[in-house]
This record gives structure tokens, C-alpha cells and sequence, in this order.
């Protein structure tokens, strides 16, 4: 996302991000921007999400991507696009196979300082059963 020349709104932001390629090009939707929180809908999930443990289900790389992504929209609603940043550690606990044509992503920012932020994130499938867990730390740049 290229930087703002003026911190940008809630709807400015959510506008922004579900026009980047990023999300785009694999359904990925904000729903939810505020302060702190992002909200993302996967629906459907595309093809090229499934074949985790040689199923239907979705793979391990494509859901750390999911997480990468709703970490990302949740700091920025931080940031403001005002500032670059760039993830510098994300972890994954893949708790259950997440099946389905759906995929709820939330995400908290849970702390945002001068150089770091760490968010907190949930995958959830289409019934609300947790599957993923995620954290990520995001670098905050100053160039």
C-alpha cells in the first residue's frame, strides 16, 4: 500500500485494502476496519487454498497467508498508511483442518509501539470453529 498523504479513515482504508492484489486476487475482503481490528472474509475460497493433508481442506501455507493478511490490515488501521511496515515474525498453530467455503479472519492489535507491533489473529471456518491461531510482529519504518 503505497503511503497516504493524510492519515486515512476507517472506510478509506478498507477501500484501499480490498483493492490491493494482495487480497484481491484470492477473495480476500475486509469487513471490518477500527482501531486496533481487522475483519476479513475469505468467501469462496479459492481453488488454489485446498489441499491441505491431501484433502479438500485448506493448506497451511495459503492460511498463514490469510494471517499475514488480517495482521496487516489491523496494523494499518494503526498506522493510518501514514507510515511503512512490513512483517518481521508471524507464527502459526494450525489447531483443526479448516474445511468449508469459508474462511473469518480477525484480528487485534495487542501491542503498537515506535518500532513494533504485535497482533494477535483467529481463522474460524464458515461455523465459527476455531481452526488457526496466529502471531504476527510487524516492523514499523520510518522511510
Amino acid at each position: 500500500m503505497p503511503l497516504a498523504t493524510h492519515p486515512l479513515t476507517d472506510e478509506e482504508l478498507m477501500r484501499i485494502w480490498n483493492e490491493v492484489p494482495f487480497y484481491k486476487n484470492h477473495n480476500l475482503v475486509v469487513t471490518e476496519l477500527h482501531t486496533g481490528h481487522a475483519k476479513i472474509v475469505v468467501k469462496p475460497v479459492p481453488d488454489i487454498f485446498r489441499g491441505g493433508l491431501g484433502t479438500e481442506a485448506m493448506n497451511g501455507g495459503m492460511l498463514a497467508y490469510v494471517v499475514d493478511g488480517v495482521a496487516g490490515a489491523a496494523i494499518a488501521s494503526l498506522t493510518r498508511a501514514q507510515k511503512r511496515t512490513g512483517t518481521s515474525n508471524l507464527a502459526v498453530q494450525y489447531l483443526k483442518a479448516l474445511r468449508g467455503d469459508e474462511i473469518h479472519a480477525t484480528s487485534e492489535v495487542i501491542r503498537f509501539g515506535r518500532l513494533l507491533a504485535f497482533a494477535t489473529v483467529e481463522l474460524r471456518d464458515g461455523e465459527g470453529n476455531l481452526c488457526t491461531t496466529g502471531q504476527a510482529t510487524y516492523a514499523i519504518l520510518d522511510w
